[in-house]
């Protein structure tokens, strides 16, 4: 469990839509989401409303479903949005990436693969971070 000093207080779960390949390897958004909010409750980080200037914990998979074998990216990242307005080209927006921890996962009963490493990336991108306030 990262430092609770320095770790984010609350982060608002943004979670990309499943693909029809990670359907058929058993993946549903709805479970992400799950298990990432699962992940975010094990380290004691609140859920934060969802802001487009705040910061998110951000969850992408994708799957590549191959004869009955299933190949899935998970991705896991603490993010925030920023907004700027440049004179004469009007609003910008930006991306800092405070961490960013993926892997890929092939094999049987991918649902229970993908939640272990969603867990496991949650946790690696907090102590990634425990140096640096995430605000």
């Amino acid at each position: 469990m990262a430092n609770a000093q320095n770790a984010p207080d609350a982060l608002a779960v943004l979670v990309e839509n499943v693909s029809e390949d990670g359907a058929k390897c058993g993946l549903s958004t709805a479970r992400l989401t799950a298990s990432l909010r699962s992940a975010m409750r094990y380290n004691r980080i609140a859920e934060a409303e969802s802001d487009p200037s705040g910061t998110f914990a951000y969850l992408v998979t994708t799957s590549i479903a191959d004869s009955g074998t299933c190949f899935t990216s998970v991705e896991v990242r603490i993010q925030k949005f920023m907004k700027a307005f440049i004179d004469g080209v009007g609003p910008v927006y930006a991306t800092t990436v405070f961490c960013n921890q993926s892997g890929i996962y092939s094999g049987y009963d991918m649902p229970r693969r993908v939640d272990a490493a969603i867990k496991e990336h949650f946790q690696i991108c907090l102590s990634a971070i425990v140096d640096s306030k995430v605000e």
